[in-house]
Protein backbone atom coordinates (compact mmCIF):
# COMPACT_ATOMS: atom_id res chain seq x y z
CA UNK A 1 0.00 0.00 0.00
CA UNK A 2 1.15 3.49 -1.04
CA UNK A 3 1.73 6.28 0.86
CA UNK A 4 0.05 9.81 0.70
CA UNK A 5 1.60 12.83 1.29
CA UNK A 6 -1.74 14.21 1.84
CA UNK A 7 -2.43 14.77 5.93
CA UNK A 8 -5.10 11.50 7.32
CA UNK A 9 -8.30 13.19 8.74
CA UNK A 10 -8.72 12.26 12.65
CA UNK A 11 -12.39 11.17 13.63
CA UNK A 12 -14.13 14.14 15.70
CA UNK A 13 -13.97 11.40 18.92
CA UNK A 14 -10.19 11.25 18.62
CA UNK A 15 -9.27 15.07 17.90
CA UNK A 16 -6.26 16.12 19.43
CA UNK A 17 -5.85 19.31 21.59
CA UNK A 18 -2.32 20.95 21.71
CA UNK A 19 -1.69 22.94 24.55
CA UNK A 20 -1.05 26.66 23.63
CA UNK A 21 2.51 28.35 23.54
CA UNK A 22 3.27 30.78 26.18
CA UNK A 23 4.84 33.88 24.12
CA UNK A 24 8.57 33.95 24.11
CA UNK A 25 10.35 35.21 26.76
CA UNK A 26 12.57 38.36 25.21
CA UNK A 27 14.70 40.96 26.31
CA UNK A 28 13.04 43.85 27.75
CA UNK A 29 14.96 46.68 25.63
CA UNK A 30 12.29 47.44 22.63
CA UNK A 31 12.85 45.48 19.15
CA UNK A 32 15.70 43.18 21.10
CA UNK A 33 14.38 39.20 20.23
CA UNK A 34 17.13 37.65 22.15
CA UNK A 35 16.38 35.42 25.40
CA UNK A 36 17.38 37.10 28.19
CA UNK A 37 20.30 35.86 30.31
CA UNK A 38 19.83 38.10 32.58
CA UNK A 39 16.95 38.90 35.18
CA UNK A 40 17.33 41.96 37.32
CA UNK A 41 13.93 42.45 39.01
CA UNK A 42 10.40 40.60 38.27
CA UNK A 43 9.69 42.25 35.19
CA UNK A 44 12.75 43.06 34.12
CA UNK A 45 15.26 40.93 31.50
CA UNK A 46 18.15 41.22 29.39
CA UNK A 47 20.21 39.86 26.96
CA UNK A 48 23.62 39.39 27.75
CA UNK A 49 24.60 42.71 25.55
CA UNK A 50 21.94 44.98 26.91
CA UNK A 51 23.04 43.71 30.89
CA UNK A 52 26.52 44.47 30.15
CA UNK A 53 25.81 48.10 28.22
CA UNK A 54 23.30 49.42 31.11
CA UNK A 55 25.77 47.87 33.78
CA UNK A 56 28.92 50.39 32.03
CA UNK A 57 26.40 52.76 31.65
CA UNK A 58 25.76 52.87 35.52
CA UNK A 59 28.78 52.38 36.99
CA UNK A 60 30.69 55.10 34.59
CA UNK A 61 28.07 57.47 35.20
CA UNK A 62 29.11 56.44 38.78
CA UNK A 63 32.42 57.18 38.29
CA UNK A 64 32.14 60.42 36.65
CA UNK A 65 29.92 62.02 39.32
CA UNK A 66 32.51 60.85 41.58
CA UNK A 67 35.52 62.83 39.96
CA UNK A 68 33.26 65.34 39.81
CA UNK A 69 33.35 64.78 35.59
CA UNK A 70 37.06 66.15 35.24
CA UNK A 71 39.66 64.61 33.61
CA UNK A 72 41.40 62.85 36.36
CA UNK A 73 44.35 61.60 33.89
CA UNK A 74 45.88 65.16 33.70
CA UNK A 75 48.08 64.45 36.50
CA UNK A 76 49.43 61.31 34.42
CA UNK A 77 51.21 63.38 32.11
CA UNK A 78 50.87 67.10 32.91
CA UNK A 79 49.48 67.83 29.65
CA UNK A 80 46.71 70.18 29.02
CA UNK A 81 43.17 68.21 28.03
CA UNK A 82 42.30 68.43 24.56
CA UNK A 83 38.59 68.52 25.04
CA UNK A 84 38.36 68.60 29.04
CA UNK A 85 34.82 69.22 28.65
CA UNK A 86 33.90 65.94 27.27
CA UNK A 87 35.48 62.92 29.60
CA UNK A 88 35.43 58.80 29.78
CA UNK A 89 35.25 56.17 31.57
CA UNK A 90 38.79 54.88 31.28
CA UNK A 91 39.94 51.45 33.21
CA UNK A 92 43.15 50.92 34.94
CA UNK A 93 43.01 47.30 34.50
CA UNK A 94 41.48 46.58 31.00
CA UNK A 95 38.36 46.03 31.53
CA UNK A 96 38.07 42.84 28.10
CA UNK A 97 40.79 41.02 29.15
CA UNK A 98 39.76 40.90 33.49
CA UNK A 99 36.36 40.79 33.74
CA UNK A 100 36.49 40.27 37.51
CA UNK A 101 37.51 43.74 38.02
CA UNK A 102 35.22 45.64 34.79
CA UNK A 103 32.74 46.95 37.52
CA UNK A 104 35.02 48.21 40.14
CA UNK A 105 34.86 51.59 40.85
CA UNK A 106 38.66 51.73 42.11
CA UNK A 107 39.82 50.40 38.76
CA UNK A 108 38.26 53.50 36.84
CA UNK A 109 38.84 57.37 36.70
CA UNK A 110 37.70 59.67 34.02
CA UNK A 111 39.72 60.84 31.22
CA UNK A 112 39.69 62.87 28.18
CA UNK A 113 40.19 61.04 24.62
CA UNK A 114 43.92 62.65 24.62
CA UNK A 115 44.50 61.41 28.59
CA UNK A 116 42.97 58.42 27.69
CA UNK A 117 45.14 57.22 24.44
CA UNK A 118 48.24 58.09 26.36
CA UNK A 119 47.51 56.51 29.34
CA UNK A 120 46.80 53.11 27.06
CA UNK A 121 49.56 53.71 25.27
CA UNK A 122 52.43 54.12 28.44
CA UNK A 123 52.04 50.85 30.54
CA UNK A 124 55.46 51.18 32.40
CA UNK A 125 54.58 54.82 33.40
CA UNK A 126 50.42 53.76 33.86
CA UNK A 127 51.77 50.76 36.54
CA UNK A 128 53.82 53.49 38.45
CA UNK A 129 50.58 56.49 38.28
CA UNK A 130 47.77 53.89 39.80
CA UNK A 131 50.33 52.40 42.27
CA UNK A 132 51.08 56.35 43.26
CA UNK A 133 46.50 56.98 42.65
CA UNK A 134 45.76 54.45 44.87
CA UNK A 135 48.46 53.35 46.64
CA UNK A 136 50.46 50.26 46.64
CA UNK A 137 48.45 48.14 49.01
CA UNK A 138 44.92 48.42 46.99
CA UNK A 139 46.41 48.33 43.39
CA UNK A 140 48.08 44.85 44.31
CA UNK A 141 45.02 43.76 45.75
CA UNK A 142 43.43 45.15 42.64
CA UNK A 143 45.68 43.56 40.23
CA UNK A 144 45.35 40.09 42.79
CA UNK A 145 41.55 40.42 42.19
CA UNK A 146 41.40 40.75 38.22
CA UNK A 147 43.79 37.93 38.13
CA UNK A 148 42.35 35.21 40.96
CA UNK A 149 38.35 35.99 40.16
CA UNK A 150 35.82 35.12 37.96
CA UNK A 151 33.26 37.65 35.61
CA UNK A 152 31.21 38.98 38.26
CA UNK A 153 27.28 38.85 38.47
CA UNK A 154 25.52 41.81 36.11
CA UNK A 155 22.76 41.63 38.00
CA UNK A 156 24.11 42.28 40.99
CA UNK A 157 25.85 45.07 39.85
CA UNK A 158 22.56 47.12 37.96
CA UNK A 159 20.79 46.82 41.10
CA UNK A 160 23.72 48.27 43.19
CA UNK A 161 24.19 51.03 41.21
CA UNK A 162 20.84 51.92 40.56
Amino acid sequence: MKRTPLKRKTPLRSKRVTPRRKAPVRCTVARCTKRPAVQVEAGERYCAGHATDLADKLVGDFVKNRDQHRCVLQSFNRQPCYQPQQVYWCHMIPKGRYRATRWEPDNAVTGCAGHHMAFDNAPIEKDAWCEAWLGSARWDQLRAQARGQKAVDVALVIQAYR
